[in-house]
């Protein structure tokens, strides 16, 4: 590491006050990030057409909120959930506020800054376990960060992905998982993802939206000429086949071979990430925060595979209307895009973070004089 830099042992100190505490959060009994989350908010979904016994209704519960703003992010909210159908959610969050400033800048002159992760799991939670403790700290740490982002965030993906296949091999372990994260430096946003969990941003008062991120499978053009081209193959089948929780699953599929797997980046898979076919290099974009950029929703593709980019923003601007405060509005946009997914069918774990900027706060205050003809 590059002398100026805080050790990594101290730096890993600071950071583990600034993490928010995130479980499945709607597994949990209670939400255990103190001050940062308002009291969680219970809301039933609508009933989902179900086929025999095999569905149930989802409750929503916890959605975690935060009480004030982090520099350019007004407000965020976030929430996971097992889903439908299976009985474990292999999804974890990661919230990090305020990134310690490193060592040789001036507290004064270290901009307000956050960090967004979303760990969508496989075949196992232990990948996205070690993500969620990990992935942000190798970014932290790594001797590009804060002057090159962008190289910070690859270095720090493919060192988590090399440390987490030193563990799986030890414990035998052969869970994977994708990623999306979104770092926010000052007034720069940086975001990068493996797999196919995706980041949507929202502009110009949802008039215009922008997928931030490339779902890595084996039906994009560019992965499926990467595959054939490290020796690997796609298959594509139509199931029903069940998974690993014994779900059946009835949709049309391509895979990659070896691993039958229906992503093409990854952490972990230990069993074939030796072909470098399934590899882990995150895909990375970045864009300055203006007053036009109103939200980011980041999901996994327990979403996004049943809600098009364009209906999630929909939804996000609809249930703010809704809603008065801005804690109400956050909280009902993340339940909102989920029972969405559940009304859809969605069969997946389903994960949201929303991160909401401070250019929308005008929009909000607007929202307010119409319902009450004056500002509070």
């Amino acid at each position: 590491m590059k002398s100026g830099y805080e050790s990594a042992t101290n730096l890993s100190k600071s950071i583990s006050k600034s993490t928010l505490k995130l479980p499945a959060l709607s597994l949990s009994p209670k939400n255990s990030s103190g001050n940062f989350f308002s009291d969680s908010v219970t809301r039933k979904s609508p009933r989902v057409n179900s086929d025999g016994a095999k569905y149930h209704n989802p409750e929503i519960v916890n959605t975690a909120v935060s009480k004030k703003s982090c520099g350019y992010v007004l407000r965020f909210s976030a929430n996971s959930h097992c889903g439908m159908v299976r009985s474990s959610n292999e999804d974890r969050l990661s919230i990090i506020i305020n990134i310690p400033c490193p060592q040789g800048f001036s507290m004064q002159k270290w901009p307000r800054c956050s960090f967004f992760g979303i760990y969508d799991g496989h075949g196992g939670k232990m990948c996205a376990n070690f993500l969620k403790e990990k992935l942000h700290k190798f970014i932290f740490e790594n001797e590009n960060f804060p002057y090159r982002p962008k190289e910070a965030i690859f270095r720090g993906f493919l060192k988590a992905d090399e440390e987490f296949l030193k563990n799986a091999e030890i414990k035998r372990d052969r869970s994977g998982s994708c990623a999306v994260v979104v770092m926010v430096l000052g007034d720069k946003c940086y975001v990068a993802n493996t797999g196919d969990s995706r980041a949507v941003v929202s502009s110009h008062n949802g008039a215009k939206i922008h997928r931030l991120t490339t779902d890595h499978k084996p039906s994009d053009s560019n992965e499926y000429n990467r595959i054939i081209m490290a020796g690997g193959s796609i298959k594509s089948q139509n199931y029903p086949i069940t998974n690993s929780q014994m779900i059946r699953i009835e949709e049309n599929c391509s895979r990659v071979e070896p691993g039958n797997l229906a992503v093409s980046r990854a952490f972990g898979d230990s069993n074939v990430k030796n072909t470098k076919i399934i590899i882990p290099d995150p895909e990375i974009r970045s864009f300055r925060l203006t007053e036009e950029f109103d939200f980011i929703v980041m999901a996994s593709d327990g979403i996004f595979d049943k809600i098009s980019d364009r209906d999630v923003v929909d939804v996000v601007w609809k249930s703010f209307k809704k809603q008065n405060s801005i804690e109400g509005k956050m909280t009902a946009a993340v339940e909102d895009i989920m029972r969405t997914a559940f009304f859809r069918q969605t069969q997946d774990n389903v994960s949201v973070i929303l991160i909401a900027f401070k250019g929308i706060k005008a929009r909000f205050m607007e929202d307010d004089v119409k319902k009450t003809g004056e500002l509070d």
